[in-house]
């Protein structure tokens, strides 16, 4: 969901206005920046709304022409100008020279502050982002009550399609359409589908996106058993929302699984734990739960995740049976395994022991049981407990710990932590903890966690906790100086770092 100009006029309409009596146009919005520079460009990337009191704007037509000129060129989404400090009135030229090149000219009265309009931004990023969440946890619920009907391929077409307020289709293994939703996109999907077959997308988890008029179409392929078995397609009007990717492979894993559940084999029980387990590694705990409730696979309060690099597809069948699992999108991608808190040491153990290591990368023990088919370079990392709401925010950590792990390694990062976190914990003392948390005004203990957790870039930091880049930089300027440090430091972030870990602050 995009802030746009429209939204942000039609919000603060005493503090934002449009100069001229026309309809303000719902053009996106990237930021806000303010700038009294004769050429702000080269500090902007496109897209964000210009404030300025036009202490540096020409007073002649020709250089005002080419200052607007050169907003516009670099994709600049609108210019507002406050008045009263420089300017009492908008500069008529002004205006011709944002209505030739058709640049949004706004104008910030003056009894009303700059920080207004950017307060107001920021309060509708969040406001999207919880949107965007909320919609994506609704859609995730909707395709698996879908996949779990008696038509599971018209259900879950019917479902992505409403989720990304588009058009979705399942296509056969020679791209001809089976289903399509909503009816009256017949025409778009087999457009589609001949786009996909002049492509030739053979490999069953092939993936590519396209346009098609004034669509963005997105296809995955679809895996029965290392073959292809189809195409399951989604377009709407670009652009697609940040999360339809994410609802096309957890719709292309539960019609795969769908597949085994159909066979008289009973598949079921095998089958039901990778259902729980793909859709908790695509995010979707709760969509997750659900599932599990439905096809019987037990939810612990607490979990750990064990990630798993080149697991044998023979660990992979056994250890299903016990846990909630999910291969990769891919066969360079590692396996995810949910472990029971409880039960994780003595699994983790298990899945060590049966490979060609053992913990800690030590030497499998004498008589352990051979793998069923050569391991490879596998190595595996097992995070900390977590509830099972929050097990998906365990997954970025555990990659970075993986990518960073050799061949052969099996890592307890929730013992690494605890080591580390102790020996880190020593090195703040606790005075300069409780000074942080005692200023009044501000969270600073989060404010610098923050800070540490996007190793000093203040702009995710501030993106993170929903402030303004400057407002960041102040509440750093606070933390510098209650603990008098270099935060910038490596010494001392690491230090800080390892102490709000241990003290579970970060």
């Amino acid at each position: 969901m995009s802030v746009t100009l429209a939204a942000l006029c039609q919000a603060i309409p005493g503090e934002l206005q449009p100069v001229t009596p026309v309809p303000v146009p719902a053009r996106a919005v990237s930021g806000v920046h303010v700038s009294e520079l004769a050429d702000p460009t080269p500090f902007l990337d496109g897209g964000e709304l210009l404030l300025t009191t036009g202490l540096a704007l020409p007073d002649q037509e020709l250089p005002l022409d080419a200052y607007v000129a050169r907003l516009a060129a670099h994709d600049v989404a609108g210019l507002a100008l406050g008045l009263g400090p420089v300017l009492p009135v908008v500069p008529p030229g002004l205006t011709r020279a944002c209505e030739r090149v058709g640049l949004t000219l706004l104008v910030v009265p003056a009894h009303a502050p700059f920080q207004a309009v950017v307060r107001e931004f920021w309060q509708q990023v969040g406001s999207g982002r919880v949107t965007d969440l909320q919609a994506a946890v609704g859609s995730a619920h909707a395709l698996v009550r879908a996949a779990l009907t008696d038509d599971p391929g018209g259900g879950v077409v019917s479902a992505l399609g409403g989720a990304v307020e588009g058009w979705s289709a399942l296509l056969d293994p020679h791209a001809r359409v089976r289903h399509v939703h909503p009816r009256s996109a017949t025409g778009r999907a087999r457009q589609a589908a001949a786009e996909v077959a002049r492509m030739r997308l053979s490999a069953p988890r092939s993936a590519a996106t396209f346009p098609l008029g004034e669509d963005d179409v997105l296809v995955h392929g679809l895996d029965r058993e290392g073959r292809l078995d189809g195409y399951l397609l989604i377009g709407r009007r670009r652009p697609l929302p940040p999360h339809a990717r994410r609802l096309l492979v957890s719709a292309c894993t539960l019609l795969q699984l769908h597949e085994r559940w159909a066979s008289p084999s009973g598949a079921l029980p095998v089958a039901a734990p990778l259902v729980v387990g793909s859709l908790l590694r695509l995010g979707h705990a709760a969509a997750a739960a659900d599932a599990a409730d439905r096809l019987g696979v037990p939810v612990p309060t607490l979990v750990r995740l064990a990630l798993v690099r080149d697991l044998p597809r023979a660990h992979l069948d056994r250890f299903a049976a016990e846990t909630p699992c999910a291969p990769g999108g891919s066969e360079a991608d590692p396996v995810l395994l949910v472990l029971d808190a409880a039960q994780a040491p003595r699994l983790w153990t298990e899945l060590s022991t049966a490979s060609d290591t053992a913990p800690l990368g030590a030497p499998a023990p004498t008589g352990a049981t051979p793998p069923a088919e050569p391991s490879g370079p596998i190595a595996g990392v097992l995070t900390a407990a977590a509830p099972w709401a929050e097990a998906p925010s365990l997954l970025p950590r555990a990659e970075d710990a993986l990518a960073r792990t050799a061949d052969g390694m099996w890592r307890d990062l929730a013992e690494e932590s605890a080591q580390t976190g102790a020996a880190g914990a020593d090195l703040v003392a606790e005075s300069d903890l409780e000074a942080l948390a005692a200023y009044p005004r501000a969270d600073l203990v989060t404010t610098w966690a923050a800070y540490l957790r996007h190793r000093g870039r203040t702009d995710p930091a501030a993106a993170e906790l929903g402030l303004h880049r400057n407002s960041m930089r102040h509440r750093m300027t606070l933390v510098r100086r209650i603990l008098d440090v270099d935060v910038d430091d490596p010494d001392v972030a690491s230090a800080w770092w390892l102490a709000l870990r241990s003290r579970g602050l970060a």
